[in-house]
């Protein structure tokens, strides 16, 4: 069973709160932090934030997202560093990473918003549109941006932040 524990204080930052915590699971504890809004009352929805490869949990990306959504949705964000990433260690061994999606992606059956940059120069375009195509989800959408790997703008956040307005407040009206 996994084990939740506050590793810092919150701290207030205008309309949003940010904290960091630990989760033990099997031995191995794995970091991340929350925002929220600082004047949240009842139960909300949570979105669950992945960072890219060499990221981690506070990247610039996750920090602006993760108060975007608490201070202008009211929404609890959270990110973890994956594995070998921020607090966890550095990347040294990807692994079988294809086998790893060939395997799970088809099991991906929630709604998806695949964003992708059409000129990456980190990940080939084919191998996205593969990637994509494998998700098992009914409802999966595929947004391209022009530019490298991290040319998007306001534009993706924008209607990343509108596709789960959709499914989050949906039950709320």
């Amino acid at each position: 069973m996994a084990r939740l524990s506050w590793t810092e204080d919150a701290v207030g930052i205008g309309k949003v709160c940010e904290r960091g915590f630990a989760v033990e699971r099997a031995g191995n504890m794995i970091p991340g932090v929350v925002w929220h809004p600082a004047a949240s009352s009842g139960p909300r929805p949570l979105v669950l934030m992945g960072h890219g490869g060499s990221g981690h949990k506070r990247n610039e990306r996750m920090v602006m997202l993760g108060r975007l959504f608490a201070g202008d949705y009211g929404w609890y964000a959270a990110a973890i560093d994956g594995p070998v990433h921020g607090g966890r260690g550095s990347v040294t061994d990807a692994g079988d990473i294809d086998t790893y999606f060939k395997t799970f992606a088809p099991k991906v059956m929630v709604p998806v918003l695949f964003i992708m940059q059409w000129d990456d120069e980190r990940f080939e375009r084919d191998g996205q549109l593969d990637l994509f195509d494998r998700l098992g989800a009914h409802d999966k959408r595929l947004h391209a941006y022009p530019g490298q790997h991290a040319d998007n703008g306001p534009e993706s956040f924008e209607v990343a932040a509108a596709f789960l307005k959709h499914y989050l407040e949906q039950g709320e009206a």
